[in-house]
């Protein structure tokens, strides 16, 4: 008959440990250091509350904020880049600085055409912008081509350190 092999003989007839030594302290390192930052983290939110409205309103706003501005840029790089392209012989650099310009200009009489007329409501202001920004997603060319223009103005980092320093800046 075979016989099973036996254990490991250890000293006293102790049972070798499941769990080495080194597994058992980084266990124990993991549960410190998980209860050390439950500890901060409580004792932090002891002095400081967590968000509440207020901060969720505000944060909302400064969404909606950057969403206008960005949708008043793309508006006034359209308007500007169709104003500027009757023109011949700028480089499409040239034209995104002068159609930039010339788009924000065009934005801003626009605006005071509407209070000339007494119709400077949110309104009729929600439904200019919103013409236009739709203008621009229908017939996006002179978008993109301000775009492309921008992106080919802008010189591009050559190593790591630059693509660094451009990330922290």
């Amino acid at each position: 008959m075979d016989q099973l092999p036996s254990a490991p003989s250890q000293p006293h007839g102790a049972m070798p440990s499941p769990l080495p030594l080194l597994t058992l302290r980084r266990g124990l390192a993991a549960a410190t250091l998980i209860v050390w930052l439950f500890l901060v983290i409580a004792a932090y939110y002891v002095v400081h509350k967590p968000f509440g409205l207020l901060q969720i309103i505000a944060l909302g706003q400064a969404a909606l904020d950057l969403g206008l501005w960005l949708a008043t840029l793309v508006v006034a790089a359209g308007v500007g880049w169709r104003l500027v392209s009757r023109f011949a012989g700028l480089t499409p650099a040239e034209r995104l600085i002068f159609g930039m310009g010339l788009g924000f200009a065009a934005l801003g009489y626009s605006v005071m055409a509407l209070g000339f007329l007494r119709w400077l409501h949110p309104l009729p202001l929600a439904a200019l912008g919103g013409g236009l920004l739709l203008w621009q997603v229908v017939r996006p060319h002179a978008a993109r081509a301000a775009w492309k223009a921008a992106r080919s103005a802008v010189p591009r980092p050559q190593g790591r350190f630059e693509w660094l320093l451009a990330g922290v800046t």
